[in-house]
């Protein structure tokens, strides 16, 4: 049952959850959660943390919406896309009070975050399963659109995507981190 995804819908749906993270770090950074004292403190904003605050923890969210949109980015090039004003979907939607308390916030953060670890070890699981049955010859598991992928590339995609599964695993532990959760790395 695996590989049954195109190499183009793998892209398109890790595009539309990079760019899903990459609108809910900038909620957060930009929301009422970032003055609470756990990031920029009261009073405090992304670009100005206050001495209650922790500018270590503000610059873990800048940090992962930089990544982000680095991986929204690769996922555009990949589907040949300039901008991102052509991505599938433009608007999210969050449950009210998602970006009002550090609670909210880092929940929503872990079960996304979960979830693009997830999708990632899908997405390695078929680009493997795609290069094999390439490489075995066994055109009859491959999609008709990804015939023009060599093995090499589809290799390439998994380990891409390995690559990313880590730094999502990152964000994870990292908004443990945030919300004082112990221990941080509490899955394995």
């Amino acid at each position: 049952a695996q590989a049954k995804d195109t190499v183009k819908e793998i892209f398109t749906a890790a595009l539309i959850a990079e760019d899903l993270a990459s609108t809910f770090y900038y909620n957060g950074l930009v929301g009422p959660v970032i003055q609470d004292p756990n990031l920029a403190g009261p009073g405090g904003s992304a670009k100005n943390v206050t001495s209650s605050g922790n500018a270590g923890n503000v610059q873990y969210l800048q940090a992962a919406l930089t990544q982000e949109i680095h991986h929204a980015g690769l996922f555009r090039s990949l589907l040949g896309m300039q901008y991102g004003r052509y991505d599938p979907v433009q608007t999210f939607y969050f449950p009210h009070g998602t970006f009002d308390t550090l609670s909210a916030f880092t929940g929503m953060l872990n079960a996304l975050e979960n979830a693009f670890i997830g999708a990632y070890l899908n997405a390695i699981q078929e680009f493997a399963a795609k290069s094999a049955n390439k490489q075995s010859g066994d055109g009859a598991y491959l999609e008709p659109a990804d015939a023009a992928y060599t093995t090499e590339q589809l290799d390439y995609f998994a380990k891409v995507s390995a690559s990313i599964m880590g730094i999502e695993a990152e964000h994870r532990v990292l908004g443990r981190v945030i919300s004082n959760s112990n221990p941080a790395n509490n899955l394995n």
